[in-house]
C-alpha cells in the first residue's frame, strides 16, 4: 500500500470514526488540529492534499517530535515556507533532521542556529 493511500486510510479512520470507537489522545489531537487549521493552510493545492501530507509526515516525525501540536505546527510552517521558496519539502525536512533532529534550540559547534 502506498504511503499516500496509508495516510488517507489513517485520516479517514481518525476523522470519521463512529462514536463508539475510542480515539487515543494523539489521534484526537491530530483530528482537532486538522479540523481547525487545514482551511488556512494556503500552501497546499487543496484541503485533501493538506490532510494527506500532514497525516503522513506527522506519522514519520513522531519519533523526533512527540508533541502532536508542535509537530503539526512545524510541518505546516515548513510546507508553507518551502513552497514559497520553491524548495522540495522533503529536502527541507531532511536537512532539519540532519542538522538539529528537530530541536529548535540546537546550536552547532560552529555556533549555527
Amino acid at each position: 500500500m502506498s504511503a499516500r493511500l496509508s495516510a488517507l486510510w489513517l485520516l479517514l479512520v481518525m476523522c470519521w470514526a463512529p462514536c463508539g470507537w475510542a480515539l487515543n489522545s494523539e489521534q484526537q489531537a491530530l483530528r482537532d488540529f486538522l479540523k481547525q487549521n487545514i482551511s488556512d493552510a494556503d500552501s497546499f493545492e487543496d484541503r485533501f492534499d493538506a490532510e494527506v501530507w500532514l497525516v503522513d509526515m506527522s506519522t514519520r516525525l513522531r519519533p523526533f517530535l512527540p508533541n502532536v501540536n508542535e509537530r503539526l505546527t512545524i510541518l505546516k510552517s515548513v510546507h508553507r515556507h518551502a513552497t514559497q521558496m520553491g524548495l522540495p519539502t522533503d529536502i527541507v525536512l531532511a536537512l532539519i533532521e540532519v542538522e538539529s533532529r528537530f530541536d529548535r534550540f540546537a546550536v552547532s559547534r560552529a555556533g549555527a542556529r
